[in-house]
């Protein structure tokens, strides 16, 4: 993945030769690391934190990301909300088809299936994986399987996780538009049954995702 980052980076740097200067990759442990910078903005978006299984894990990457922010920084981390509270064993779901695209450069076609194929609730953690059917311009076809594992939160426990790890929440939102505001600066607390999104109508009442805006506690 980061080969492809770095191949991706040259192409547009060849273009924007000031691009290449502003970016730097880093191959680390996210539990464990110190790099001697610190920044204004932190992010773990999408599912990247919940790629940490282990509290421990969970806790050293918090701290991690404590100790690289500056004064006044902001650390945004976002989770997936999940559907249900509990989680139960009906999360379980047979291999289904996702979606097809073709890639208009090489020709290559990639069907997507994804199968929720185990959850141990008591942990939290669920174990889907991604199939990708690859056919290729000269009718060759491949199977490839990502086997994944990711811990999931309900709004308390991670709230209640980045305030314990010397954080203030000074903002939430349940989609990345921000069209749906849980709380904010203002303090106000709105009932979760009142929380909806006009601009995502299939997204779950307390939104699709937890979206938490920090700023460091000293």
């Amino acid at each position: 993945m980061l080969d492809i980052f770095r191949a991706k980076l040259a192409k547009e740097a060849a273009a924007q030769p000031a691009l290449a200067r502003r970016v730097e990759i880093i191959h680390g442990n996210m539990a464990d690391f110190d790099i001697g910078r610190k920044f204004a903005l932190i992010t773990a978006p999408f599912r990247a934190f919940q790629a940490i299984t282990e509290e421990a894990d969970a806790e050293g990457t918090l701290s991690c990301v404590h100790s690289h922010l500056a004064d006044g920084g902001i650390f945004i981390v976002n989770v997936f909300y999940p559907n249900a509270d509990p989680l139960t064993h009906s999360w379980r779901r047979e291999e289904e088809f996702i979606g097809e695209i073709t890639d208009e450069e090489t020709g290559i076609r990639i069907a997507r299936y994804e199968c929720r194929e185990k959850i141990d609730p008591a942990s939290q953690i669920i174990y889907p994986y991604m199939a990708y059917h690859v056919t290729y311009p000269d009718g060759r076809t491949e199977r490839l399987v990502e086997h994944i594992q990711m811990k999931y939160y309900y709004r308390h426990q991670l709230r209640a996780l980045v305030e314990k790890d010397g954080f203030e929440i000074t903002d939430e939102f349940s989609w990345y538009d921000k069209a749906s505001r849980v709380c904010g600066l203002s303090g106000t607390q709105p009932k979760h049954e009142d929380v909806r999104d006009a601009n995502h109508p299939t997204s779950r009442i307390t939104g699709r995702e937890i979206i938490l805006v920090c700023r460091r506690k000293d």
